[in-house]
């Protein structure tokens, strides 16, 4: 049979493959021990039996060439001798299977290993490190190797390749694909596997090392690759290969119920975390023509971007749950990496409110200018590095792990994350409820911290906390608190922040507090914190102390918010809920007339005139 795929075997190939070779000798003659060795001069090519010793030398030709001598031990000698003349026949035709093997594992185009023939070997690497973990006492008794605790993967990726086979067609296209995986595996460490696992992607396994290895590898590689040019076949001008890369790390990357996936699930789980950092690559290198490598465990902390500005304060952002994101973790808001040379300006902070696979709705939580909104394309940097699953998988510190422990039992100050966990519960089991949100003139931990402790002396003095449970309260943002009261009415608590604005006033804290009670008009549970919001948004408007309940004026002010984004059907229904809560609010009926008079006639005649056939 003509085998197609091969350049044929290699020394390295037998090395790999030696395990198959002593089974398919095992099928023509028996033997009970075996070495696999390569002369260094010239060799006998054929085979030569040693009876005193028992040893067969078998020599592996191939083309002429030899590879290598297999040593057999233990042979038995009737059964050598009888097949002495045919054993060169034998080699060469286990040769030829390990060949076929070869060429089945190997890519026709760039001579790498195969994407399934790549994924089987991270699966029994992954295979090591597992049984490292589920059994470390088998390893103690000796030093255990590297590769036993982590491997790492690295995906280098042509950005362009598919406008460079539009542009000087694909004949060219595989013509520098061939060129840059030749590149790539032309200095690889020892014992780093290189694989073709995409039309434009190569991937890299390295059995030793953690990060900065991996780093290391990927850079190391990118640069052979960027000096790969191939002339257009029309102008003769080079074409120039546009490279990322992203690498991960396992079982580092992993979390959770992932490591509980068969084997088969977490090798393509592996490339796909490395698949997500190339992307975060390829964006971040936009506009600058360099390439870029990009770690699968930076991605939470400085790869999100805002992606879409939405109704209510909210943003879509692009971490998701593939980036290991959650709820409650907070984001400082930046201009653009491009603007970097003059400096990036910070324009707030945001709060992740919702979740998805590849994205999430985030809540601002204060913005540092007006004039400076976040908008799509604004990065994000992590502010509580403690939350991130790498460093803590199970929760999400915003204080201290102390504050976080008595907050669990009801009385201490606890981080967002937990909050939203916790006020979820309760909710569904309170009919009656009153979620109050705080925003402070000054930022930081102490100032929080300070206020909460005040809040929680008012609270135990008034006796407003009712007869359920007690009250409890989390931070929100660097400058605020949000609180929850179960079974109380938002007019029973009203009085405990008013005094706590008036408290803080005078110990030099400016702070503004705005509350809303379930049940309130239509609104559902989870849309109390919304409601909140409104209220904080009306106090903002008042005089000291700035305390406001969502009622009817609140609903009209959000209302002309609305109205002034240009959003008159949004606003329209607002101001109808206003006018539920009150019938008396005069404001909201003016407001409402506005955005519902007729147009005039000289709009109408424009609008007939528009649509006559």
């Amino acid at each position: 049979m003509k085998i197609s795929r091969q350049s044929g075997l290699e020394r390295r190939d037998l090395l790999e493959m030696e395990d198959m070779l002593r089974r398919n000798l095992a099928d023509f003659f028996s033997f009970s021990g075996h070495a696999l060795y390569f002369p260094t001069e010239s060799a006998s090519a054929t085979p030569k039996l040693v009876p005193q010793e028992r040893r067969l030398l078998l020599p592996l030709v191939q083309k002429n060439r030899l590879l290598g001598v297999f040593m057999a031990r233990g042979v038995r000698l009737r059964e050598i001798r009888s097949l002495l003349p045919a054993l060169p026949a034998v080699a060469a035709l286990c040769l030829d299977n390990l060949a076929l093997v070869k060429a089945a594992r190997t890519d026709a185009l760039t001579s790498l290993a195969t994407e399934e023939a790549f994924f089987a070997d991270i699966q029994q690497q992954a295979l090591r490190v597992r049984a490292f973990l589920d059994d470390p006492a088998a390893t103690s008794n000796q030093s255990a190797p590297l590769h036993s605790l982590c491997f790492g993967l690295v995906l280098l990726r042509l950005c362009n390749g598919k406008e460079t086979a539009l542009r000087v067609g694909y004949a060219s296209e595989n013509a520098l694909l061939r060129k840059l995986a030749q590149a790539c595996a032309a200095d690889l460490p020892e014992g780093v596997q290189a694989a073709r696992v995409g039309r434009h992607e190569l991937a890299l396994v390295l059995p030793v090392g953690g990060r900065m290895a991996c780093h290391d590898l990927a850079r190391a590689a990118l640069d052979r690759m960027e000096t790969v040019r191939l002339p257009d076949p029309l102008t003769g001008r080079p074409i120039r290969p546009v490279l990322c890369a992203g690498h991960a790390l396992y079982p580092q990357d992993m979390r959770g119920a992932e490591m509980r996936l068969p084997m088969f699930e977490q090798a393509r789980r592996l490339m796909s975390l490395a698949g997500l950092a190339a992307d975060v690559a390829r964006d971040g290198m936009a506009g600058t023509g360099k390439s870029r490598v990009m770690p699968f465990a930076r991605i939470l902390h400085e790869g999100g971007v805002v992606l879409q500005s939405l109704q209510g304060a909210r943003l879509r952002v692009s971490l998701g749950r593939r980036a290991k994101a959650a709820e409650g973790m907070r984001f400082a808001v930046h201009s653009p990496e491009k603007g970097r040379e003059t400096g990036r300006t910070c324009k707030g902070e945001i709060v992740l409110l919702q979740v998805e696979e590849s994205c999430a709705i985030a809540e601002i939580l204060y913005i540092a200018g007006a004039a400076n909104m976040p908008a799509p394309g604004d990065g994000l940097t992590l502010l509580d590095p403690a939350s991130a699953p790498a460093a803590q998988p199970q929760t999400h510190i915003v204080v201290s792990a102390a504050d976080c422990a008595h907050g669990a039992k009801g009385g201490g100050l606890c981080g967002y994350g937990d909050f939203l966990k916790r006020s979820g519960f309760e909710m569904e089991r309170s009919a009656r409820f009153t979620l109050a949100l705080m925003r402070l003139d000054k930022a930081g931990s102490r100032a929080c911290a300070g206020a909460f402790r005040l809040w929680r002396s008012l609270v135990s003095v008034s006796g407003s906390a009712g007869g359920g449970d007690a009250p409890f309260g989390g931070r929100y943002g660097d400058n605020g608190l949000i609180l929850f009261h179960p079974g109380v009415a938002p007019e029973d608590v009203a009085p405990v922040y008013r005094r706590l604005c008036e408290c803080l006033a005078e110990r030099g804290l400016g702070a503004a507090s705005g509350v809303a009670g379930y049940p309130f008009l239509r609104y559902t549970k989870a849309e109390m914190r919304d409601c909140a919001l409104k209220a904080l948004e009306y106090a903002l408007l008042l005089p000291e102390p700035k305390a406001g309940v969502c009622n009817s004026l609140a609903l009209n002010i959000s209302a002309d918010r609305l109205y002034s984004l240009g959003d008159v059907f949004g606003a329209v229904e607002e101001y109808k809920l206003a006018l539920l809560a009150d019938k008396a609010n005069v404001m909201a009926l003016n407001s409402l007339g506005v955005c519902m008079a007729p147009p005039s006639d000289a709009d109408r005649r424009r609008v007939v005139i528009f649509w006559r056939p």
